[in-house]
This record gives C-alpha cells, structure tokens and sequence, in this order.
C-alpha cells in the first residue's frame, strides 16, 4: 500500500493555509461586502504557467545537500515505545507473584496525614491512588519528590497492610503551618508495581493494551513502532530534500507574477487575516501597532511571501504540465479527504473549493485541482533529486534518491 507522504510530507501547508481566503461571515459582512464589490477574485483570474514562466531550471537530478539523522536504529525504536507507553499512561505493571515490598518497588499507595492531635490536616490525604518510587521517595507518575523519610516503612510492608510513618516536616517548608511540625501519615499498600519498559514488555502486556491497534506480540509492536519511524524519516527526508529544490528553482528560474493576480491573493489573505483576527472595535493598525509593527511592513512582507509562493506555484505547475501529470481519481480523492481531516472547518468537498475561492466554488476547485499537480510535481522534483546527506548516521559519501524511486509501506 502505497505511503500517504504526498499529504503529509509535502502538503504544501503554506499553500493551503496561505491561498485560502475564507468565507466566514461575522457582524461586518455588509459592509465587507461593499467593500469587496471592487476586488478581483484570484479564482477569476487565469495565469498559463507557460507565459509567466520565462526561464525554468532544469529540475531533473538537482544536487542536494542536507544534514540530517534518516536512519531508524533499535535505540530509536525503544525510545518511541517508552514514550508512547507513557503518553498512554502505561507506565507500570501490576506484580502479582508475591505481596510484600523490597527495594526497587513502585508501591501503589494511599494515605492520611495526622497532626499531633490526630486530625487530618488540609492537603495532607490522598484522593487517588499514587505509585511512589520508595528507593527515591518521589510520585514516580510525576517525578515528584516527598517530604524525607516518608516511604522508610514501606520496605517489607504486605499488600492491604495499613503502616504508620512518622515524620518532621523540615523548618524552611513551603506550608507555613505544616513547617517544623511533627506528623504521621497513615500508609496503605494497594499493590506493588513495576515499571513497563521495552525490555519488561511481554506478549500478553501487549496483546492486552494494545488490541485496538491489532497488535499482539511485543514483536508486532516493535514492527508497528519501526514502520512508523522509518515513515516519518522518509517524509523528513523528502520534505528536506524539497526545500532545497525549492530554492535552487527559485534561484535559477524566472517568473513574471502578474501584479492584478498577486494583488488579488494579498487581498484575500488580508480579507481572511481581519475575519479572524480583528475584532470589536479594533483596527489592523492597532493589531500590529500592539506588537510593535506597522500595518505597512507586515503587509509588505505578506506580499513578499506570496509572491515568492506564487512563482514556486507555476514552477511546479508548468513542470506537471511538462511530465503529463494526470488527475488520477483515486489518488485525488485520497488528496482532498487529507484535508478534509486534517482541516476541522471542512466536512465536505464543497467546503474546501468554497473556501479555497472565496465563494466560488468553479473556481476554488480549479486551484484545489491545481494544488494537487503541484504536489505530484514536487514530488516528481525531490524523487530524482540526488542527494547527498551529511552529519547523519549513515555512511560517508553521498546518497542518491533514484529517479522514479516509488515509497511503499
């Protein structure tokens, strides 16, 4: 099955988030409206890749060099387990072969704390139960450390046992009432623990938290694990590789951005930046005057910005119209329910092309449909890019990304 990099890797989010001028409607939209009755939508303007573009580079086999660590080793594959053990929230294993306590245990424990007169005193009970780590004395859970001493009579106490552990809260105390004072927590033992790693993890462990995912040996989580680094490895390699290519076209191509079509997106995205942005009684001025910017200099970057997204749009564009990049069906639709679920404003098709042209959806389709062309024409682009990689883990020399080299799961 063929890898989703084309809508991960190179989504093109600046383009998608950029391009897209929006249509949402707030307490302004009449006079919006008004204003707008002069504006030329980009959606109405049509630019031939093959006019704008004066000279393009040749983008078969670019020379690219790029630092990086693309390589997935079993340390990389461990880490990524721990961490999803503890994002989880499975980070220790029930002990069921004996009930009384040893050093190295995490003991699961509840508690009430005792003044002199033998009441409780305020935030000294637990409400839930909490492992402590006893050989360090700490909320294992959230690396907290306690009070000194406090876990001393956990060591060789049952499970169900109730023992008391008397203790000296020290003067320099962050509670001014607790600071100094001489108390008993009364400790009970729930359960021992101990701690889930990758070298702990057996079979039945997986199987048991990870079934959802139909996974059911510690292998097959390994695997899972492997795949997903080595995915994402490939993705942050392509995606490397392209911002070089990006910018060798760019450096090496000419492009005449028609001002009435740059001028229209920069509307847009003004249109779209206030909607979101700009509230009550606020102005653009006093937006960016809070932050110490002018209105004049971000707008002007803005325009920089798209321009140069612009000319890499028709690069790309005129580069699918050279190598017959086709709309394929299938691989389409797969690009448009990519956004759809990464994007929570879209549930439907529809959705996407309004957005994507201000209202009008004929039009926002033809520049989906061309986001689309781009997007297989950068990938034509970073696919036959030879590659030479440096201060990454694999061997010295250089790396060759083979023209029409296909990424499969």
């Amino acid at each position: 099955m063929k890898k989703k990099f084309l809508a991960m890797a190179l989504c093109l989010a600046t383009v998608l988030s950029f391009s897209a001028c929006g249509n949402e409607k707030d307490n302004t939209e009449s006079t919006q409206a008004e204003e707008s009755v002069n504006k030329v939508s980009s959606a109405d303007i049509e630019i031939d890749p093959e006019k704008v573009v004066k000279e393009l580079a040749d983008y078969k086999n670019i020379q690219v060099t790029i630092g990086g660590d693309y390589d997935v080793t079993d340390e990389d594959v461990a880490e990524q387990i721990e961490t999803v053990l503890a994002n989880f929230g499975i980070q220790f294993e029930k002990v069921t072969d004996r009930d009384v306590v040893q050093a190295g245990d995490f003991v699961g424990i509840e508690y009430v704390g005792l003044d002199q007169n033998g009441e409780a005193f305020e935030g000294g009970s637990t409400t839930s139960e909490v492992v402590m780590d006893i050989d360090n004395n700490l909320d294992a859970t959230h690396n907290m450390p306690y009070v000194s001493n406090f876990c001393d009579n956990l060591f060789g106490a049952k499970v169900g046992e109730t023992v008391d552990q008397p203790l000296t809260f020290p003067e320099n105390y962050g509670n001014a009432e607790l600071a100094g004072q001489d108390v008993t927590f009364q400790i009970t033992v729930n359960a021992i623990y101990k701690k889930v790693s990758v070298d702990t993890l057996t079979d039945e462990f997986v199987s048991e938290n990870f079934s959802k995912y139909e996974l059911k040996t510690v292998q097959e989580l390994k695997d899972y694990m492997r795949e997903y680094l080595t995915f994402t490895a490939t993705n942050s390699k392509l995606s490397d590789t392209l911002d070089v290519c990006e910018q060798y076209l760019l450096d090496n191509s000419k492009v005449e951005v028609p001002e009435e079509y740059l001028e229209a997106r920069l509307n847009e995205y003004i249109d779209k930046f206030e909607k979101q942005y700009i509230t009550g009684t606020e102005t653009m001025d006093s937006y960016f005057e809070s932050g110490g910017y002018s209105k004049d200099e971000v707008i002007g970057q803005w325009k920089t910005s798209l321009e140069e997204q612009i000319r890499l749009e028709q690069i790309f564009l005129l580069i699918a119209k050279k190598e017959n990049v086709e709309m394929d069906p299938d691989e389409y639709q797969e690009f448009i329910e990519g956004q759809i679920t990464a994007n929570q404003e879209y549930n439907t098709e529809d959705d996407i092309y309004e957005e994507f042209g201000n209202g009008n959806k004929e039009g926002g389709k033809a520049y989906v449909e061309n986001l689309f062309r781009i997007r297989k024409a950068m990938t034509l682009v970073a696919e036959s890019a030879v590659v030479t990689i440096e201060n990454g883990n694999t061997s010295e020399g250089s790396e060759s990304v083979e023209e029409g080299t296909e990424v499969t799961e």
